[in-house]
């Protein structure tokens, strides 16, 4: 596995260029809104199932091919309780998801019992290790894989209905 810290805008743009269209990406962002710091994003996860970034947005201002991968219909995007990281992204930048695929929205879907990121790594990956930046991406992806499969199945048989 290929696992990257992206300080500056050509390390970014080199990293950005050579994913090209994976089939999955997952997302995983880091701000702090606490009392003295402004709200926003302080640093972002990127992992495909072979290669991991994490990305400072304070010295990689042009996020723009980070937008494109979002928005791309033919990658999935993975996300654990994609509710804030997708405001801020919207927020801050501009971006949305095309095509995307929640965690925590899965395993609610599914009745799991626990529902955060370190109860599905347990259950799902028999390992409930402390949460780590570059990590967690990992951790998405791996969880995504097995929610995934159980979702389709549930899909399948009805238990959710989606409309665009």
């Amino acid at each position: 596995m290929s696992d990257a810290y992206l300080q500056g805008q050509a390390d970014f743009d080199r990293f950005a260029a050579s994913l090209a269209a994976p089939p999955l990406l997952a997302v995983d962002t880091e701000a702090a809104s606490f009392h003295r710091y402004r709200d926003r994003i302080y640093l972002i996860q990127l992992s495909t199932r072979d290669r991991t970034a994490v990305v400072d947005p304070l010295g990689v201002t042009d996020l723009s091919a980070l937008g494109k991968l979002l928005s791309n219909a033919e990658i999935e995007i993975l996300f654990h309780d994609a509710d804030y990281d997708l405001r801020i992204l919207d927020r801050d930048y501009g971006f949305h998801a095309s095509r995307l695929f929640d965690t925590r929205v899965a395993a609610q879907l599914l009745n799991e019992p626990g529902i955060g990121l370190a109860a599905l790594l347990e259950k799902y990956l028999g390992s409930r290790k402390a949460r780590a930046a570059i990590v967690d991406v990992l951790r998405i992806v791996s969880v995504a894989a097995v929610d995934g499969e159980t979702l389709l199945k549930a899909l399948s048989l009805g238990w959710a209905d989606f409309e665009d």
